[in-house]
């Protein structure tokens, strides 16, 4: 989904306010065929967006955040991120390509089977645009796909208790989805890695802990 943002907007720095979600946390990731890897995370603020890094840089991604949830586009520096909160049939999100400035989409969904939906929304720098948004759905895990003028961009989308987290900008996006549980210091996350395949694997829990 190419939202014609002009490069001059996509610099535009935003405000470096502190996030609770900064920190240096112990990763323990739990992998489908049962096994468990551990990892350091680091997780900074970049002007409206969190930098997560693991393990001094060896997987780098760029997250958004939403209340308690933090969305991330991680292992591809083109993928940008976007989450959307859903109140009835209503998507309505924001999203970023650098995380120094964001902008708004919305559209109509009920998020609970795949389909072809009109989707409107709002660059940085104030333009509109509509479009086609493709929403294929299997277990919660999605491969969207935007048609916006000419453009066609894909992402990878992940669905949990109503809010919706995409990467997007490539055919090979990976996004997680994290709940920031503030009383323990917990990040709580769920990922979605594309393969190779177009078959939609199942998903990978991590649990971080603040030092």
């Amino acid at each position: 989904m190419r939202r014609l943002v002009p490069l001059a907007c996509a610099l535009l720095l935003g405000s470096a306010l502190a996030d609770t979600a900064e920190g240096t946390y112990d990763v323990r990731r739990y992998l489908r065929d049962g096994q468990v890897e551990t990892s350091t995370l680091r997780v900074t603020v970049s002007g409206k967006g969190l930098t997560f890094d693991w393990d001094g840089g060896k997987v780098t991604g760029l997250g958004l955040r939403v209340g308690d949830a933090v969305a991330v586009a991680y292992g591809n520096p083109d993928c940008g991120i976007a989450l959307y909160e859903q109140q009835g049939n209503v998507f309505s999100g924001v999203w970023t390509y650098s995380g120094q400035a964001t902008g708004t989409e919305t559209f109509t969904w009920d998020g609970l089977k795949s389909a072809r939906v009109a989707v409107r929304g709002q660059n940085p720098d104030g333009s509109t645009y509509t479009g086609e948004l493709l929403l294929p759905l299997d277990q919660g895990a999605s491969l969207p796909r935007w048609k916006i003028g000419t453009e066609v961009t894909d992402g990878a989308g992940l669905l949990e208790d109503g809010l919706f987290a995409v990467a997007f900008g490539s055919e090979r996006c990976n996004v997680a989805l994290y709940s920031v549980i503030e009383l323990t210091g917990q990040l709580l996350g769920t990922f979605f890695q594309v393969t190779v395949t177009d078959t939609l694997p199942e998903r990978v829990a991590e649990i971080a802990v603040r030092r």
